[in-house]
C-alpha cells in the first residue's frame, strides 16, 4: 500500500514519519512497538527492552552494527 493511502486507524507517526500499526516493530526482537516505549538509533527502532538489553551485551549498538556485517560478509564469502 502506498504511503499516502495510509488510513488514520492504521497507521503510526513517529517523528514525521509514518508507519502501518503492523510494521512497527523492534529491528531486533520484532515484537510490536509503540510511540511511547521505543527508542530510535541510528535509523533503527528498538524496544526499550531490547536496546537495553543490546547495550548490555554489546557495550554499544555500533559495535552490534559491526557484528551484523561481518556475518553478512561471511555469508556472502560461503555462497
Amino acid at each position: 500500500m502506498p504511503n499516502h493511502l495510509f488510513s488514520l486507524a492504521s497507521k503510526v507517526t513517529v517523528n514525521g514519519t509514518p508507519y502501518h500499526k503492523s510494521c512497527f516493530k523492534c529491528t531486533h526482537g520484532g515484537c510490536v512497538i509503540s510511540p511511547s516505549n521505543y527508542i530510535a538509533h541510528e535509523g533503527r527502532l528498538y524496544c526499550k527492552h531490547h536496546h537495553g538489553q543490546l547495550i548490555k551485551e554489546k557495550g554499544n549498538l555500533s559495535q552490534l552494527e559491526g557484528d551484523r556485517e561481518k556475518a553478512r560478509t561471511e555469508v556472502a564469502a560461503e555462497s
